[in-house]
């Protein structure tokens, strides 16, 4: 049998989340669904989908079924066009919720809700919790719009945050002349998908994976099948200064 790991069914857990929302919200997805002899209508054809999708989370712990037919290649891609084909239902934004990671340590949100409460600085700190809270379906501009997995940690001095610019490739976000960032700096760090792998003590299938396939005209979709299997997508931390005063 073929093992699906965690994350992958976790993935699914947050898919049927979204269309439990839809059902509950009354969004209509077809107005009309034949499958077989029976014809969905209205409101039934979401209900339909929702039932299909919690069968599809089933089987990813029985590991029985059409998906599972084959080597494992076939039912790891099976599985990853399955969950594109659920994304086809629900909005961008929950696509975005979905497949997307948001992580913000405990001490910065501590942080930025006393900001809250600093004349001066409620302004930063309002705008920068509206970020976090967004993060999953929104970016800081160009530079993030495609990063998949966000993690937001608090830097406690101005010195570590200008010891971090120095000694890494983050980038600060912040000029601090450009309301309503003009005390709370924020700077940014891209992890590329090889560092990921390496860390993860699984660079061997990053390299492998591009000498068999890099010059094949499927190898970007490829890709995004190894790296759903292996948990990996594009990450960027957010290092964030919150003044004491």
């Amino acid at each position: 049998m073929n093992i699906v790991p965690d994350h992958v069914k976790q993935l699914v857990d947050r898919l049927v989340a979204e269309y439990e929302k839809a059902y509950e919200a009354g969004d209509i997805f077809y107005t009309r669904v034949t499958v077989g002899d029976k014809v969905y209508n209205g409101r039934e054809t979401t209900k339909y989908y929702l039932d299909s999708v919690k069968d599809f989370r089933k089987s990813l712990d029985t590991e029985e079924g059409l998906l599972f037919k084959g080597d494992a290649k076939e039912v790891i891609k099976n599985i990853y066009y399955m969950i594109i084909h659920y994304y086809e239902q629900i909005s961008y934004d929950a696509i975005c919720r979905v497949k997307n990671v948001v992580e913000c340590q405990g001490q910065l949100y501590t942080a930025l809700r006393k900001a809250k409460k600093v004349e001066g600085l409620m302004a930063d700190a309002e705008s920068m919790l509206q970020f976090i809270d967004t993060a999953s379906y929104s970016s800081w501009g160009q530079m993030d719009a495609y990063v998949d997995r966000r993690k937001f940690v608090l830097v406690k001095t101005k010195e570590k945050f200008e010891a971090i610019l120095k000694s890494s490739d983050a980038e600060e976000l912040t000029p601090g002349t450009i309301k309503p960032f003009l005390k709370i700096r924020v700077a940014f760090e891209e992890i590329s998908e090889r560092e990921l792998y390496k860390k993860r003590n699984i660079l061997r299938k990053y390299l492998a994976f591009w000498h068999k396939y890099g010059k094949s005209e499927q190898a970007d979709e490829y890709f995004k099948i190894l790296n759903l299997w292996n948990g990996i997508a594009r990450t960027a931390t957010y290092y964030v200064y919150v003044p004491n005063n």
